[in-house]
């Protein structure tokens, strides 16, 4: 008797070669190696400038929001809403329970954002098979043949035993791709502009100072010559005195082709591109740009809105709206994130009280305030005191 994962109860296997691992099973690493899509290694792709600060943003800005459950709601006149619940089950409020919720969401993102897919394993079902427990598992413990999944040598049995969350998929591949592995060969290159600003003083023969004898030196004294100078000038800025016929020259040092800078500009321009983030957010300077000032509130909304959420959070919720009871659904709440400033918010406000779309205890509940309740309209009318 062997209990299959995520299932509600043992199930007798009667062909322990059906479910056994295959050799063949390409696991994570080697279908990006087979592929052509993984020219440079994850850990590689995070040393380079950009990559680990843009994979932190998304990350950190992601688990920040939290993760909510709405209901469906059909009015008498058949008008749908979706109406928050809330104490929302424990599959949203904490989907491992041996990890804080913000963990879990950090582990999935950092999973689609830096290999371009992440698995969750069912733990714990209720009594009508609906998931109350997942947890995130290492890519390489999944592996995919003919369409089925494989988890640590067990294939999936029911279809909610893994969920599998891609950044994107190559048409008829079930495995992921992120902005690495799309990118790996940009990356390569960045990485060899790594290596040759490394490498440019140590094995590039550039020196800074050049001594000349007139006369013919032999290796040992044009040794002791060199010594000689670096202990009595090293690290000193005053003059230096001469004499006979040794012949000094400073030479001067190209800061920008000892730095690559110009590479190294264009390559945080293209991190930033290939993340869908604002060039800003990695300190790139956009030479020539008319973008005009934004706040770093306003530079994480818009990741927020146009990379984080749709590229993201929306999957996110997919998956978990599926592990829900029909007519629920799983919502980021976004609102914190996406506000506005007070100015602009108290404005719109005024004017949704005014043409009766919102009322002022419904304001207030979005600003955090506690109702006005029955003193509601009394105090809406009366006039504020002028000093």
């Amino acid at each position: 008797m062997k209990r299959l994962f995520g299932s509600p109860s043992p199930v007798e296997l009667a062909d322990e070669s059906s479910v056994s691992i295959q050799s063949n099973l390409p696991s994570h690493t080697q279908w990006l190696e087979w592929s052509g899509l993984y020219p440079i290694s994850l850990g590689g792709a995070m040393g380079i400038p950009g990559v680990l600060q843009a994979n932190g943003i998304i990350t950190d800005l992601g688990s920040q929001i939290p993760l909510t459950q709405e209901k469906q709601i059909i009015d008498d006149d058949g008008q749908v809403r979706w109406e928050r619940i809330p104490k929302p089950r424990a599959i949203i409020r904490r989907p491992n329970p041996l990890e804080p919720v913000e963990e879990t969401m950090r582990e999935l993102l950092a999973g689609m954002a830096g290999a371009g897919e992440k698995y969750l394993v069912t733990t714990m079902r209720d009594s009508s098979g609906k998931p109350i427990a997942v947890k995130p598992v290492p890519n390489n413990d999944v592996t995919i043949r003919n369409g089925e999944y494989f988890y640590q040598g067990l294939r999936q049995r029911l279809w909610s035993d893994i969920w599998h969350l891609t950044y994107f998929r190559v048409d008829g591949q079930k495995r992921g791709i992120g902005p690495i592995q799309a990118y790996a060969l940009h990356l390569q290159g960045s990485n060899v502009v790594e290596s040759w600003t490394r490498d440019y003083f140590s094995k590039g023969g550039q020196f800074t100072t050049r001594m000349h004898a007139k006369d013919e030196l032999d290796p040992n004294d044009a040794a002791q010559l060199k010594q000689d100078w670096i202990d009595t000038r090293g690290g000193t800025l005053e003059p230096a005195v001469t004499s006979g016929d040794l012949e000094v020259t400073v030479e001067a040092l190209d800061a920008d082709k000892a730095q690559a800078l110009d590479t190294r500009k264009w390559n945080l321009q293209m991190v930033a591109s290939m993340y869908r983030l604002n060039p800003y957010l990695l300190a790139a300077s956009m030479s020539g740009s008319s973008i005009t000032y934004q706040t770093l509130p306003d530079l994480a909304a818009e990741a927020i809105r146009l990379t984080i959420y749709p590229g993201y959070l929306r999957k996110i919720e997919t998956v978990f709206s599926e592990m829900l009871p029909y007519g629920h659904r799983a919502r980021f709440d976004l609102r914190e994130f996406l506000r506005a400033d007070e100015k602009t918010r108290m404005e719109t406000a005024k004017t949704a009280i005014d043409a009766g779309v919102l009322t002022p205890d419904e304001v207030r509940a979005d600003e955090g305030r506690r109702p006005l309740g029955a003193n509601s309209a009394t105090r809406q009318a009366q006039p504020q005191p002028t000093s």
